[in-house]
């Protein structure tokens, strides 16, 4: 039980993790683009 609960938490951490670098990779893209874009 004590197992499970840790690879759930390590789970949502990781998950967690890999939504923040996604936003990140997505705000970085579109802030690139409208500087490109306005030139």
């Amino acid at each position: 039980m004590a197992a499970y609960g840790r690879t759930a938490v390590n789970f949502k951490v990781r998950l967690g993790i890999r939504v923040v670098l996604v936003a990140e990779l997505r705000v970085a893209c579109f802030y690139f683009f409208r500087r490109m874009l306005s030139g």
